[in-house]
């Protein structure tokens, strides 16, 4: 009986075997030894890889500080970001962007520039009412996108329902402006332009109301109009920043570089170079 039972477990470990012998040359067909996969994973070759990679992330944070300074007109693409023409939609329809009872039209600026704008009514009233006795907001808006984004659309209705008729415009190169590429100086000759265009047709108070770049623009448009003895009625900031040089320095992308030797000549530098410095602190 014991030797049955010896036997028994005896040809159970030798097909254990066998089967584990069978799974083996299966994987090993499955997977040669030098099949793509295997020397793919291999952990030398994997170790190198990384190594490659670091050294080319390496370069390339290295080369960006480089690049910067030679083309100083790569720091006015980053502030303006005019490129970003979202969201889409035909401008010279409002209504695409629920502003039903708008209308849009187009301010001539210096240098033979055409500026997109609109012009929403107080509520209640109609777009043929301008221009009004109401009490005027020009919007100038910050950098990216135009004068359809939703969240600029949502302003001109919460000025529209306390009474106030909006006035928002594009700078140049921006949404359906003339297609110029926009500078500091460039883009204040626009915001004095809508200015007086609306004076010149309206004795309303215009209240001018600058959002993040819009801020600096709005500061320095607001000097230039007092020293002309044409201040607006108010001036209103939001998202303000004192200059671009501290802007630059505060900004997030800035972290990555904070430690980089030489940081306000690489990064800061060219912005001046370029003519951009929206120093609200000093006008």
């Amino acid at each position: 009986m014991r030797h049955r039972e010896v036997a028994s477990d005896s040809s159970s470990v030798r097909g254990e075997r066998s089967r584990r012998v069978a799974a083996e040359k299966q994987s090993q067909e499955k997977t040669p030894p030098d099949s793509p996969m295997r020397r793919w994973l291999h952990p030398s070759r994997v170790v190198r890889r990384c190594a490659w990679l670091h050294a080319l992330l390496l370069c390339v944070y290295v080369c960006i500080p480089f690049v910067v300074k030679s083309f100083p007109a790569i720091q006015a693409k980053i502030v303006f970001q005019n490129s970003v023409g979202l969201p889409l939609g035909n401008l010279s329809r409002p209504s695409e962007f629920n502003l039903s009872s708008s209308r849009a039209f187009f301010v001539p600026s210096t240098d033979g520039v055409l500026l997109g704008a609109w012009y929403i009514p107080a509520h209640g009233f109609s777009s043929a009412d301008f221009p009004s006795s109401r009490p005027i907001v020009l919007y100038l808006h910050g950098n990216t996108g135009h004068r359809g984004g939703s969240h600029r659309v949502e302003l001109y209705r919460v000025a529209s329902l306390h009474g106030f008729d909006v006035v928002a415009f594009d700078y140049r190169g921006y949404g359906d402006s003339s297609n110029v590429s926009p500078s500091e100086d460039g883009v204040v000759a626009d915001a004095v332009s809508v200015f007086e265009w609306i004076s010149a047709r309206s004795t309303s108070a215009i209240h001018m109301w600058g959002h993040s770049l819009g801020s600096g623009i709005a500061t320095k448009t607001a000097r230039l109009l007092s020293e002309r003895g044409t201040p607006p009625r108010s001036l209103v900031l939001e998202a303000p920043f004192n200059n671009l040089r501290e802007a630059a320095r505060a900004h997030p992308l800035a972290k990555l570089y904070g430690l980089f030797p030489c940081f306000d000549w690489f990064f800061v530098s060219p912005l001046e170079a370029s003519g951009l410095r929206f120093a609200s602190d000093e006008q």
